[in-house]
């Protein structure tokens, strides 16, 4: 079992330059990706979009790349620009009667001095870069599984609990089901004459045999273990495609027989168990969307 959420940051040091890569997740529905990198390395985009693809299937994964060029940059000035806008601030200081203006305000505003990116044309920096990435996607998997695991406990001993609950449940129906056909039958008697009919007064002990039927819950219990046999079989399987979604699909079809079960038998024997069911079921449902 694997989470949706983790963390992982590497970097690589070299003389001509420094990568630094930092990946984390979140749960998603689908796999949506948001990359921070420098408008300078734009290019690496789809490399990087290719590299999570591959080890992503679900999830919000949000890449962030920093580096520091220390090779030495090669400069140039654009001598067509440059002429332009010193004829226009000729024409500027002539009409304002200003004698002078700063070279360096006119050379930083215009982007007169053009640096060319050497990292573009650098194979190696970009085979670098994928390579800080995937150890950065390492250590970020290394640390899902682990949280997959803490997840992993925590849902089978829900699944303990409701099963436990739903045994105990199962105990009192015979208890329940005499109870409830005592109280009927004791009201039925009073309400009729002591000079009914036979056939009346069998009558509605039919009736009231269908009445009783409608709180049989066996049902419902054999369908609750069926699914918990499932979670327990799902979690043996070595590899399960899709697990987040299977659980919770499982805990969803769980969740609909304990609200029936909470209609048809809540009483004072079953109360406090039907409602540790939905909780469990509930706070089950709420983690597995962490799971990938």
């Amino acid at each position: 079992m694997i989470s949706m959420t983790g963390y992982g940051k590497a970097a690589l040091n070299k003389s001509d330059y420094e990568i630094e890569i930092e990946v984390k997740s979140v749960n998603g529905k689908f796999l949506e990706f948001k990359c921070n990198i420098p408008k300078d390395v734009n290019y690496l985009e789809p490399l990087l979009r290719a590299r999570i693809n591959k080890n992503y299937k679900r999830g919000t994964v949000e890449l962030r790349l920093r580096y520091i060029d220390r090779s030495k940059p090669e400069v140039a000035i654009n001598e067509e620009k440059l002429t332009t806008f010193a004829n226009m601030m000729q024409k500027v200081m002539k009409i304002s009667h200003t004698e002078t203006m700063p070279l360096e305000y006119l050379l930083r505003e215009y982007d007169i001095i053009e640096y060319k990116n050497k990292l573009s044309d650098n194979l190696n920096f970009s085979k670098d870069v994928l390579d800080v990435l995937t150890k950065a996607i390492k250590l970020q998997q290394k640390g899902a599984i682990k949280e997959g695991k803490s997840i992993k406990k925590h849902i089978l001993q829900s699944i303990n609990q409701i099963s436990d609950a739903v045994n105990l449940i199962e105990s009192t129906i015979l208890t329940f089901r005499k109870e409830l056909f005592e109280k009927m039958k004791a009201r039925i008697e009073d309400l009729l004459p002591q000079s009914t009919n036979i056939n009346l007064e069998q009558r509605l002990m039919q009736e009231l045999a269908i009445y009783l039927d409608r709180y049989d819950i066996q049902e419902e219990i054999n369908r609750l273990k069926e699914h918990i046999d499932t979670l327990h079989k799902t979690f043996e399987a070595k590899a399960v495609n899709d697990l987040g979604k299977t659980l919770n699909f499982v805990f969803q079809e769980m969740q609909r027989e304990s609200n029936t079960l909470g209609s048809k038998y809540s009483n004072q024997h079953s109360f406090q168990n039907i409602l540790l069911i939905k909780e469990e079921i509930e706070k089950c449902r709420e983690i597995i969307q962490n799971v990938m």
